[in-house]
């Protein structure tokens, strides 16, 4: 599905993903993180990243425990979220992204605003965007504004070029209006 994306991220295409995608981008994002909690169990289990098939359920299973490692992370984002798979994230967004809260990343004056963090925390560009796995945000709402999950990293060392290569790329996101204890905007509990 091609569509010109312009605008605010509520504006894009919204599809409806299931959780399993979500791990997987997650997986993907951070393999090298996986091997060191998992060592072999993770290297033996590549294929699940390389080659998914979401219509199996033991292997949404599989990638799900190599999550295991993460499980302090993704235990705080409410249980109500609804993912989706957003068509793209452009530059004109990053003014809507906070980087995760309550991570390292805070200093308490600029509500981790992506733009602020690269200001003051800048970090090397490892790969282009178009080689990136698929960044995971949150939010309340189509509007924003969106924490960074997944690809805080990624987008930080982006966001602190003077000169930036096309950022035109999908997303996850997951959208509740409970409160997550990331999202810096609400309260933590």
């Amino acid at each position: 599905m091609q569509e010109e994306t312009q605008g605010r991220p509520a504006e894009q295409t919204w599809d409806k993903v299931t959780i399993s995608r979500v791990y997987h981008a997650f997986l993907n994002g951070e393999f090298d993180k996986c091997i060191q909690a998992w060592g072999p169990l993770a290297s033996a289990n590549r294929a699940l990243i390389d080659n998914p098939n979401f219509g199996d359920e033991s292997e949404n299973c599989k990638r799900a425990f190599l999550l295991c490692f993460r499980a302090p992370l993704l235990f705080r984002i409410p249980c109500s979220t609804v993912w989706y798979k957003v068509v793209a994230l452009e530059e004109s967004h990053l003014n809507e992204l906070l980087v995760i809260g309550r991570c390292g990343w805070d200093d308490g004056t600029d509500h981790n605003e992506l733009l602020n963090v690269a200001k003051r925390k800048p970090e090397n560009l490892g790969s282009i965007p178009s080689e990136w796995a698929v960044p995971i945000l949150w939010g309340h709402t189509k509007e924003g504004p969106f924490t960074i999950i997944e690809g805080n990293h990624r987008l930080v060392s982006y966001a602190a070029l003077q000169t930036r290569p096309e950022l035109n790329i999908p997303a996850y996101v997951g959208l509740s209006s409970d409160h997550c204890y990331w999202h810096l905007p609400d309260p933590a509990s």
